[in-house]
């Protein structure tokens, strides 16, 4: 499904990376988002992904302007900006996935003799979709903030131009002030009530069921070729095994692994002058040095050994997870399609297995683990916090052991209701 519009990030050749919001209709990148990225968002220091986020958000809006023909430039002479209703709208709008905003896109004509066709605000609220598609509040709530936060400087900065008249300053800032207001106050609460639906991981019998599969002499594994089944495998163990984001496997390079100790570093290299990747994958957690296990630093010797210097040798880049092929980096885009067949051939795996759910994996074994070895909480937290890579006294951790938490309640649970069954039966 195309858009008219697209975000698109320019790879120069020392390594940065500069995400620009593109019109496909006319080839050119929009005006102010660009300014806003320059003047806003790059000088906050700001990792090319974190901008390319906003932009996909400012995208969005620019679909919902297209959708609901609105003039921003035309309400902003005026002394306005957008109303209550159109808010509600908008941000129903960024509920859902891009692919059904695309959709809904996709049903305004554009073109050189075709007129847009303005969505009345009751056809536009039925061509929503439905709810069972929406996107998960937290990344609503981002992309909703970002779009409050890009409108409040499209306001700023025509409030700073020179020789505006006074009652039209007075009237802009009362009508932004109600806009930005009223977005904030529709930012989706990120306090989600609904625990049971929160991501978790497969479970430890899944988890044995895809260990096994995806051995490379498997009848059941799901990939041809020596190179690709092995390499696959690779990443799976060194995702579960170590806990590792995708951004920090993708972006290890063969140099930070230390066979001697069996050791690994896992470092923030954002805007790298030797990633070839246009979309960089990034580490967002803390640098680390792991531990790892002696099957694990065999497992990857092979793989070096015999897989990716044996596919091309002279590699012209120092990554250790390398594509089928020609042997360049693996992108993101490679990677979420591997699990995208992964899903396909194993019927066991649920629809949004991915990479980061192998995270929750590892952090539920990882308290298993503590269970038994009966470590104090308190150590287990800290322990945790290092081996993930999060700040000392971060709370992320409760994100990635709600079913370890689960279960442990319910064991408890049962044990008191069995209690209560004992001293029943005592008491007849």
């Amino acid at each position: 499904m195309t858009s008219k519009y697209v975000v698109r990030t320019i790879l120069f050749n020392d390594g940065e990376r500069f995400p620009v919001l593109l019109d496909q209709s006319i080839g050119e990148p929009l005006f102010n988002p660009t300014i806003y990225t320059v003047s806003v968002l790059r000088s906050a220091n700001l990792a090319s992904n974190t901008i390319e986020a906003v932009l996909r958000a400012v995208m969005v809006f620019y679909i919902f302007l297209d959708l609901r023909k609105i003039n921003l430039n035309q309400r902003l002479l005026e002394g306005k900006l957008i109303t209550l209703g159109e808010i509600e709208d908008l941000v129903r709008l960024c509920r859902h996935p891009l692919i059904k905003i695309y959709e809904m896109q996709a049903e305004v004509k554009l073109g050189a003799t075709a007129k847009v066709r303005a969505i009345t605000s009751e056809k536009y609220r039925m061509k929503l979709p439905s709810a069972e598609n929406s996107r998960d509040v937290t990344s609503a709530a981002n992309r909703v903030g970002y779009i409050r936060d890009y409108l409040q400087w499209e306001v700023d900065n025509r409030l700073l131009k020179n020789g505006l008249e006074e009652g039209y300053r007075v009237v802009l800032a009362s009508s932004s002030a109600r806009a930005i207001g009223g977005l904030s106050a529709r930012i989706p609460s990120k306090k989600n009530r609904n625990v049971l639906s929160a991501r978790e991981g497969i479970g430890r019998e899944n988890i044995d069921k895809l260990l096994a599969a995806i051995d490379p002499n498997s009848p059941d594994n799901p990939w041809r070729g020596q190179f690709t089944r092995k390499r696959n495998q690779l990443i799976i163990h060194w995702l579960y095994e170590l806990g590792l984001r995708q951004g920090e496997l993708l972006g290890l390079e063969v140099s930070e692994i230390n066979f001697r100790e069996n050791t690994v570093m896992i470092a923030r290299k954002a805007d790298s002058k030797k990633d070839p990747r246009r979309k960089q994958p990034l580490t967002k957690t803390l640098d680390r040095i792991l531990p790892i296990s002696n099957r694990l630093a065999q497992m990857s010797r092979d793989y070096l050994l015999h897989i990716r210097n044996g596919k091309k040798r002279g590699l012209p880049h120092g990554f250790f997870i390398v594509a089928t092929g020609g042997g360049s980096p693996l992108t993101t885009i490679g990677l979420n399609k591997m699990f995208e067949n992964l899903r396909k051939k194993l019927s066991f795996l649920p629809d949004d297995f991915s990479p980061h759910v192998l995270r929750h994996d590892a952090n539920d074994a990882f308290s298993a683990d503590m269970d038994r070895r009966q470590i104090p909480p308190e150590q287990e937290e800290a322990w945790r916090s290092e081996i993930m890579g999060w700040k000392k006294g971060s709370q992320t951790a409760k994100n990635y052991t709600k079913r370890h938490d689960r279960e442990k309640a319910a064991e408890a649970s049962l044990s008191v209701q069995n209690e209560i069954g004992k001293s029943l039966k005592n008491e007849k």
